[in-house]
């Protein structure tokens, strides 16, 4: 983990050593968000604990959006943090640190880049669902990234600049599925570029 990862396999292999690790110590609910996001590359779709939070998390927040003031559209952050992977980067980060190991994937800002495009990949088409017995008192019932593409407006826009993105599209227990997008620039590390985090 002194570089980026090369590839999804090798992405795969250090998420399930680390889910290993924190089953070893018996760690999972103190580490439940990363628990939940090495789970869900390993899975054709994730209805566990991890899931549920994930998707309660979002299902406080999503229905509240206001037309009249689109600024407190996510007013602490955590959908943007969802969406983004930033949470899975933050709690990366947390592990790595404290257990001594590398921290480029999750520190170095072209690593996390390379790292977050390969986990999206990873995960996607793969849905994070609700059964009917845990819809009572929530309108989302499930989310999945249905592709991986950066949004068409953007890149139009700026189109000397690398972009990458997903498609994230919400089921609700009643009504039309609809989708938030994220996206975000892709650059490339500058010339003499000393890799962050590494050991």
């Amino acid at each position: 983990m002194n570089k980026a990862p090369a590839d999804g396999p090798s992405l795969m292999y250090a998420l399930v050593k680390i889910r290993k690790v924190l089953e070893h110590e018996k760690r999972k609910a103190a580490y439940w968000t990363l628990t939940f996001f090495c789970d869900w590359t390993l899975h054709t779709q994730l209805d566990r604990e991890g899931a549920k939070k994930i998707l309660d998390l979002l299902d406080k927040r999503i229905w509240s959006f206001n037309p009249a003031k689109p600024e407190m559209i996510d007013p602490d952050g955590m959908v943007s943090k969802i969406l983004s992977f930033d949470l899975f980067r933050e709690h990366l980060l947390n592990f790595l640190n404290a257990h001594d190991l590398p921290t480029v994937w999750a520190q170095d800002e072209f690593a996390w880049k390379q790292t977050v495009v390969l986990y999206g990949e990873e995960v996607r088409d793969t849905p994070l669902v609700l059964t009917k017995k845990d819809f009572k008192f929530r309108k989302l019932k499930k989310l999945v990234i249905s592709a991986c593409i950066p949004d068409e407006g953007i890149v139009k826009a700026n189109p000397n600049e690398k972009w990458y993105g997903f498609r994230w599209e919400f089921t609700p227990v009643n009504g039309r599925s609809f989708v938030l997008p994220h996206t975000s620039n892709l650059p490339e590390p500058p010339p003499n570029w000393h890799t962050q985090g590494t050991r």
